[in-house]
């Protein structure tokens, strides 16, 4: 089953609202995006245990968070081809996604995309990324491999932005946990709230990120009186 449209269009939205939090002019900063992509790709690679000098841990569950950034810096590239036109990323992606199979034995060269292991697949998206090109095709393939789905993939990459922006709105930088005051992690707050929130909806990632502030708002203030009290 292929990426829907709705689904496009709030991941497309919400990953250009983050990039112009950071720069408003971002679709002309000539970011490299792939070769992040690339970058995380590699750190992907790195997780994996194919090293025959020594052993690595983790197996497809370690790759999961580079092959999410992945994603991101991939919408990133595609939106900048697009000029940040939403509508044409979104049938962009909706095609594509519906046509993988067929697009990475051709990308590959291969009869059978299973010639590939997962080592074998990073290895092409690093390689195509390198040179300029984004595989959404290899990509989703990657996704499958490990068990993610399109709707699971647009609930964390939402998620992940929402309290990225959440964190940067508060402390100017994203990697840095806000105290809620009641000795709990804000991605904690966060996977409470996501289920509540319909990520169909183009503007669901700024719902999540205001029903995040709207909480650390609430319990910030009610730690406050109570300390007061005592």
């Amino acid at each position: 089953m292929g990426l829907e449209r709705d689904l496009a269009l709030a991941m497309g939205r919400a990953q250009a609202d983050f990039n112009a939090a950071r720069d408003p002019d971002w679709l002309k900063a000539g970011w490299p995006f792939l070769r992040a992509a690339a970058v995380e790709g590699a750190r992907a690679l790195d997780r994996l245990d194919w090293k025959w000098w020594k052993r690595e841990e983790g197996g497809n569950a370690a790759i999961g968070e580079s092959l999410a950034a992945i994603w991101g810096h991939g919408l990133s590239h595609l939106l900048v081809e697009r000029h940040g036109n939403f509508e044409e990323l979104a049938k962009y992606l909706a095609w594509s996604s519906r046509h993988s199979p067929g697009n990475v034995r051709t990308v590959a060269g291969l009869s059978d995309p299973k010639g590939l292991d997962l080592a074998g697949r990073l290895d092409l998206l690093v390689g195509l990324c390198s040179v300029g090109r984004f595989p959404l095709a290899v990509l989703a393939d990657l996704f499958a491999s490990c068990g993610v789905d399109w709707e699971s993939l647009a609930a964390k990459h939402l998620g992940d932005l929402a309290l990225r922006g959440f964190r940067l709105e508060r402390n100017a930088n994203e990697c840095a946990v806000v105290a809620f005051g009641d000795g709990r992690e804000d991605r904690e707050h966060l996977c409470e709230l996501l289920p509540h929130v319909d990520i169909h909806d183009e503007q669901a990632c700024a719902k999540l990120r205001a029903a995040l502030g709207e909480r650390h708002r609430v319990l910030v203030a009610t730690q406050e009186r109570l300390g007061k009290k005592h």
